[in-house]
């Protein structure tokens, strides 16, 4: 009686897996969302919003990039949040250079000391043009026709556009293959959620959104207070599935440089799960449901192994799914250019899993929430 149960959990976890996989992520993996985007010659205007906070070291080499976007009509509105370093002269002489370039140098107030939506607040208020872009110098920019691409996903419709930051490759490093795994995988759960439901969040280092639908849920009014709000909460708040596109096309990527401590990625995981526990029921639904049924998958199959007599049976069905699971993820991260993941992947999904698994429980245990110091 047991054996069957189990075998049944076994078999339910694969085909609702596979039918996941078939019905949200083949339009990802082998659709027409992997062609390049066609760039529409009529572009609409853009101001690009780089949001600067003590980035002095990075400032010379990354500045120049903005001004080689081959964007027909864009302004760069600089937004230097109280920089305790040289930001500011050296955003100062840039801003000198050309007459598309503009500088808010936003001073500490008591009511909002080093508020990050407070700054952008003030950004977005001088931008003349009607479709926002995002960005922050510690994303490298390293296309000319990255803005003219991730702008290309506005529409009439499109009111939300979101990017990818691709982690960059530390070749031999076991630790960075984790970092790009998880990132890549955030972005694919973001654009599979976002066929049938609003997101859960945006990414502050590459995304664009409309003047009209920024003024008309009164800016920042209720994230002033939150967490990372301008990615997660405002964002979940405006999206829904019909006016957000993610942009899949990978010259609308940024790049990052991988985490050096594991105690510093963890201490971000840690974050971006505490930031899922403050979504809505629909959302946590979305991004935890499969995660649980891959943990009971390789739990059923495990004790499978050990209590079904037809163990043939159950290592073919184990690998079935595993081939099916490759086919999928190798077009996936090899769009997100992160194609050398596969060769290691179900040791990379393990330890996802059980790391997402652990602090979620823990910090479930202890009641933890996000420290208000993360404006």
């Amino acid at each position: 009686m047991l054996t069957t149960i189990i075998f049944n959990i076994f078999l339910a976890c694969i085909g609702l897996e596979l039918l996941n996989y078939f019905f949200f992520y083949s339009k990802l993996a082998f659709g027409q969302n992997i062609v390049k985007k066609q760039i529409d010659r009529n572009q609409k205007s853009v101001s690009l919003i780089v949001y600067i906070k003590d980035q002095q070291d990075i400032l010379e080499n990354y500045l120049p990039t903005l001004l080689q976007q081959n964007h027909p009509s864009y302004e760069i509105i600089l937004v230097n949040n109280a920089s305790c370093d040289e930001s500011l002269d050296i955003l100062e002489a840039f801003e000198k250079t050309h007459p598309k370039i503009k500088l808010v140098n936003v001073l500490n107030n008591e009511a909002f000391w080093n508020n990050k939506k407070y700054a952008l607040t003030l950004g977005i208020k001088v931008a003349k043009y009607d479709h926002f872009v995002f960005t922050e110098p510690q994303a490298s920019i390293t296309d000319p026709q990255w803005l003219n691409t991730l702008a290309s996903y506005f529409s009439d419709k499109k009111q939300i556009v979101i990017g990818h930051s691709s982690i960059l490759k530390k070749k031999g490093s076991f630790f960075n293959a984790l970092q790009r795994y998880s990132n890549t995988l955030k972005t694919i759960q973001l654009v599979i959620g976002s066929s049938f439901s609003s997101v859960l969040h945006g990414n502050s280092k590459n995304q664009g959104y409309t003047k009209d639908l920024f003024y008309s849920n009164n800016g920042f009014i209720q994230q002033m207070r939150t967490p990372f709000g301008d990615q997660y909460s405002f964002i979940e708040q405006i999206s829904n599935k019909k006016n957000t596109a993610i942009a899949t096309d990978p010259i609308s990527f940024v790049y990052i440089e991988p985490e050096k401590k594991y105690s510093t990625w963890i201490d971000n995981m840690k974050t971006e799960l505490l930031l899922l526990k403050a979504a809505s029921f629909k959302h946590k639904l979305i991004n935890t449901i499969f995660t649980k049924l891959r943990i009971l998958f390789y739990l059923s199959f495990i004790i499978c192994l050990f209590i079904n007599t037809n163990w043939q049976i159950v290592i073919a069905l184990f690998f079935f799914r595993m081939l099916v699971v490759y086919i999928y993820n190798y077009r996936l991260f090899k769009h997100f250019l992160n194609k050398d993941l596969i060769w290691i992947f179900p040791l990379l999904e393990l330890i996802h899993i059980f790391i997402t698994s652990y602090y979620s429980l823990t910090q479930l245990i202890t009641g933890r929430k996000l420290e208000r110091e993360h404006f």
